[in-house]
């Protein structure tokens, strides 16, 4: 099409190749500003980016850990609790960090706590502002879990909720019961809390 345009131009002489590479790429040029015209331009997102993570990159203290092909990380320990500490990338929409779930198993029916209550999977998140003015420089969720009343074994999701933008990161924490080996209905999970696949970035 270029070519007849030039040709028509210019009639009875040769098409120089210096001309035809200008008209292509005004050409092109005009192509190009005609389909960024129709493009939107970028607005903020209707929701957070969600983020989905594997609890085998989660650091670990006391207990027994150990690693299913599933994913889930649980407690082997009979004895004692497993603190879990799991990172998080900070999502923020307009200037609030949003919720994070955490997939979990409770298999502890028997062993309690300071308090005389049954132990249950808990988590909680940490978010840190490491050149904030204020004193702590961060702050925390509180603890979540399943109800203490709850009983028996049984697959659940923990919501712990969002904070305001603190222009840092966040982590994750969760404490994992000892392993069960009396309560009944045990052969699922083996008396062994879990938790799972983790979120952050949730609306």
């Amino acid at each position: 099409m270029t070519d007849s345009i030039i040709a028509h131009a210019h009639p009875g002489r040769s098409t120089s190749s210096r001309a035809l590479r200008h008209v292509r790429t005004v050409m092109a040029a005009a192509t190009v500003a005609a389909v960024l015209a129709t493009v939107p331009l970028p607005t903020h997102a209707d929701g957070a980016t969600q983020f989905t993570y594997s609890p085998i990159a989660c650091q670990t203290f006391g207990g027994a850990r150990w690693i299913y092909p599933s994913g889930q990380i649980s407690n082997k320990s009979t004895t004692e609790p497993m603190r879990v500490f799991c990172p998080l990338i900070h999502e923020a929409k307009f200037e609030q960090t949003q919720k994070t779930e955490v997939a979990v198993v409770q298999a502890n029916q028997h062993h309690r706590d300071e308090g005389n209550r049954v132990m249950r999977v808990k988590c909680r998140v940490f978010f840190n502002h490491p050149h904030a003015n204020s004193d702590p420089r961060w702050a925390e969720s509180g603890w979540h879990g399943q109800s203490v009343n709850s009983n028996g074994v049984e697959t659940a999701t923990i919501a712990l909720p969002g904070h305001e933008y603190l222009g840092g990161s966040i982590m994750l924490e969760c404490l994992i019961p000892p392993r069960d080996p009396q309560g009944v209905n045990q052969a699922l999970f083996n008396g062994e809390s879990r938790i799972g696949t983790y979120k952050s970035g949730v609306d």
